[in-house]
């Protein structure tokens, strides 16, 4: 037959393509019999004493580590026998299989190192399979050690997974003998979970499982008292329970875990004073209905716009947005009473109002006695339940009247001026004391009004104030608050600052302090601090979870929506960065303001001090061996070996204040 014959086949000069679509398994079928019968190997893998003959082409082709390894620069490029240390001869086998077969049979028994064999080859669909077959397979017994292991290999699907069950299973799987086996570092991952479900108490559980676990090897763990102690969260333990802790051996010799109950007691007579203590206040709950959250006031430039709350809390790194605000208001100052859970909201000036609010979460926003004196960039702050408003300005005058807040008869007084006229100062309560740093003060031609770095501390029990030594630098608009018994003064503006130094496109400002001075009220001195990632005007600072959080700011190029969290290690203090937390689309400005409060009532007041009881009774006896651990009295103290540590001293008892000042004359408005 003639092909060229237009009479044979008349379309046969149009190309056609010939589609095997079981090309690709045909391949695999051949590349399967090669290895199976050693034939046209090129390179021998060694692990574990065993030997295997493979293709490199093949196995390259399937995992990027050997295809680095054959084609890059690296040594073995050239040798047909390569080692390899890290894995099992057993799974080495597995994973070859699985490259000329593709398909594998996983076991419980095979698992683990087929994991670490495929993680290591970087075969991401061999150790997503291990992944999934762990996470399915996941039971009291085993829960533990995956969320080790899941944490050594940085594998967050069984972190989650792991953590997730442990947290929901939390007392079947501490009275396990799993439990008191684990070593310090991953007995203490467990008791710091942050949400744990328990049929009975839950803080109980978490010590019953700390105490159990010193006592199962007790002449070795015993140095480990404090380390294990450290994240029980005392506050929420039943005073039944909190007094015989108190007595136990296991815990009263260390001056470390004496100092924890010292500050328990300090907390409960000064409920305020929340923000001094280094513990855990968050209480555990499953599921977590978060009771803490960092609250974002302010923002916006425009006097007639709302502002916006923003609420972070710490868990799933969320912000929200509502502008529910019982009007707008401008340069707000904010502060928190009753242990965090009422807000107070202060405005600076709006359209010629003064305005004073709290805030619960069952009634929102309730007005309350405004401030007798108009003012804008003053600081307001909480000191023993009753709020003072320090310092500010209005109509471009500075002012050094001081007004207090009575939060029981809704009532303002005058006390104490400051000893200078500031505004813009940063300003946080210590033992019942006032402490004011840096702002804006009237130079002496009265021009211009030029930055300082002066600090002063109010005592309200004898109405005075004492001048304190001068920060190294110059700083306004700066953020402060009190984390391990000292002072962190962040950022601010060095130099004289106002309305036209701002830049109007970016939005920035020139002449910012990207340092962090490090104040102890105890000495007296300054000491320098970690520094931030950039230099930051009004940046929010505040205690949150346990340490320090800077939210947003103003840079030299504008508006900073980051997240700078105080990071410490062994070596120094560092600010870790969270790119873009606060993007709810409001533009901070040097009026933002921030605090933490918990928006939700507890179920159990922390600070309550009445003698309730729990009888025996409810003790769950399952637990009862560990129970015990609160009544035994016949194991050594710890106290030989733990460093001393300084104890930080009993607040100010509750003082006298003195007599209201005669009212100062108001002022007016304010240039912002």
């Amino acid at each position: 037959m003639d092909l060229n014959s237009t009479s044979t086949l008349s379309n046969a000069n149009i190309p056609w393509r010939y589609i095997q679509s079981q090309w690709a398994a045909v391949i695999l079928e051949g590349l399967k019999s090669l290895y199976e019968n050693q034939q046209l190997c090129d390179t021998i893998l060694h692990a574990d004493g065993r030997e295997f003959l493979c293709h490199r082409a093949v196995v390259a082709s399937a995992s990027p580590y050997f295809h680095a390894m054959f084609a890059g620069g690296f040594a073995e490029r050239g040798q047909t026998v390569v080692h390899l240390n890290e894995v099992s001869g057993a799974s080495l086998s597995s994973v070859l299989e699985f490259i000329y077969k593709g398909n594998i049979v996983v076991t419980a028994e095979t698992v683990q190192d087929l994991f670490v064999a495929a993680h290591m080859l970087q075969l991401s669909t061999l150790e997503s399979a291990c992944v999934d077959f762990m996470i399915k397979h996941i039971n009291n017994a085993n829960c533990l050690m995956l969320m080790n292991f899941s944490s050594l290999y940085n594998c967050g699907r069984l972190v989650h997974a792991s953590r997730s069950y442990i947290q929901k299973r939390f007392q079947e799987v501490v009275c396990g003998g799993e439990f008191i086996e684990l070593p310090l570092t991953q007995a203490t991952d467990v008791l710091s979970l942050r949400d744990v479900a328990c049929t009975k108490t839950t803080e109980e559980t978490v010590c019953d499982a700390a105490l159990g676990w010193l006592k199962h090897e007790w002449s070795e763990r015993q140095k480990h008292a404090y380390s294990v102690i450290r994240h029980i969260r005392l506050v929420h333990l039943h005073p039944d329970y909190y007094n015989r802790l108190k007595v136990n051996s296991m815990v009263r010799g260390s001056p470390r875990i004496a100092n924890m109950f010292e500050q328990v007691e300090y907390l409960r007579t000064y409920p305020d004073r929340w923000h001094e203590v280094e513990l855990v206040l968050e209480e555990r709950r499953w599921p977590r209905l978060t009771d803490e959250h960092m609250i974002v006031f302010g923002g916006e430039r425009a006097v007639d716009k709302a502002h916006f709350l923003g609420s972070h809390d710490g868990f799933i790194d969320d912000y929200m947005a509502s502008n529910d605000w019982p009007l707008a208001v401008r340069s707000p100052c904010i502060a928190t009473v009753r242990g965090g859970r009422d807000l107070y909201l202060a405005q600076g000036c709006s359209k010629g109002r003064a305005c004073f609010f709290r805030f619960t979460a069952n009634s929102g926003f309730q007005p309350r006695a405004h401030p007798k004196n108009k003012r804008s960039n003053f600081s307001l702050v909480n000191c023993d339940e009753e709020l003072f408003v320090v310092g500010g300005s209005h109509k471009g005058s500075l002012t050094s009247t001081v007004e207090k807040y009575c939060i029981r008869s809704d009532t303002w007084s005058s006390v104490a001026s400051l000893p200078q006229k500031l505004r813009a100062c940063c300003c946080v309560s210590y033992r019942g004391k006032l402490y004011v740093f840096g702002g804006q003060t009237a130079s002496h031609t009265l021009a211009k009004k030029e930055v300082c770095k002066n600090a002063f501390c109010f005592d309200p029990g004898r109405g005075s104030w004492t001048e304190l030594n001068s920060m190294k630098n110059n700083r306004a608009w700066a953020g402060c608050a009190v984390y391990r018994n000292k002072i962190y003064v962040i950022g601010g503006v060095s130099k004289e600052f106002s309305k036209a130094s701002l830049n109007a496109t970016t939005g920035g400002i020139d002449h910012l302090e990207g340092s962090c001075e490090v104040y102890n009220p105890h000495k007296d001195v300054w000491t320098e601090g970690p520094s931030l990632p950039r230099p930051l005007a009004a940046p929010g600072v505040a205690k949150f979870l346990g340490t320090l959080y800077i939210i947003g700011g103003i840079s030299k190029s504008g508006a900073v929506f980051d997240t700078y969290v105080l990071s410490e290690s062994s070596a120094a203090c560092s600010w870790t960065v969270e790119p873009g937390a606060l993007n709810t689309g409001v533009q901070p400005c040097l009026n933002s303001q921030y605090a933490v409060v918990r928006l939700s009532q507890p179920d159990r007041d922390i600070f309550n001090t009445s003698t309730a009881t729990l009888s025996e009774s409810s003790f769950d006896s399952s637990n009862a061996q560990s129970r015990e651990n609160l009544h035994t009295d016949s194991y050594e103290s710890d106290s030989s070996l733990e460093g001393q540590e300084q104890q930080p001293g009993r607040g100010p008892g509750q003082e006298q204040q003195p007599p209201p000042r005669s009212e100062t004359e108001s002022n007016t408005d304010d240039e912002w």
